[in-house]
């Protein structure tokens, strides 16, 4: 229809003007509404965004302070190469940074539990490079401690380990 591809011409032309500025938000507050109501409302404090071009290039970082149930902080950055119009071709990498994240309530929003209950705390950096839609490598290191699996259909059988490190 005529007024489908008025917005989509509107978002193809607001995506081209936002390729190619640089901006910034620092020290923001955040609120946060899954319309999908999976998960709660939250407030984050302290966010800074931060996005750069330069030469087809596009650099993404976002530092956010956690709620305290989730941990203390997330960071992702992302270094782009390509047309953010064509995100199949886009090739580069993302990191992602997490310090004193809550195992369980990170778990909880995920359906990988099972019937498991895991707790504990981790700090972990992840490294993930892409090219051509695909995966390329992973990197990364997780530190894990007061790290405990337990069975919740068998509640006398339980994992625990007091430090873990992985590194991949």
């Amino acid at each position: 229809s005529a007024d489908l591809a008025e917005k989509n011409s509107e978002t193809s032309q607001l995506l081209r003007t936002l390729k190619n500025i640089d901006y910034s938000l620092l020290d923001s507050h955040i609120h946060w509404r899954d319309r999908t109501r999976k998960t709660e409302s939250m407030e984050f404090e302290g966010v800074d965004v931060k996005i750069e071009t330069f030469l087809g290039n596009r650099n993404f970082d976002i530092k956010i302070n956690l709620p305290k149930q989730y941990g203390k902080t997330l960071q992702v950055t992302a270094e782009l190469d390509g047309d953010i119009l064509y995100p199949d071709q886009l090739k580069g990498r993302v990191y992602i940074d997490g310090t004193s994240l809550d195992i369980k309530n990170w778990l909880s929003k995920t359906d990988v539990n099972g019937e498991n209950d895991i707790t504990g705390l981790a700090d972990g950096s992840l490294w993930i490079h892409f090219a051509e839609n695909k995966i390329r490598k992973v990197a990364g290191d997780i530190e894990m401690t007061g790290l405990e699996i337990a069975n919740v259909k068998r509640s006398n059988i339980v994992w625990n380990a007091d430090d873990v490190d992985l590194m991949f």
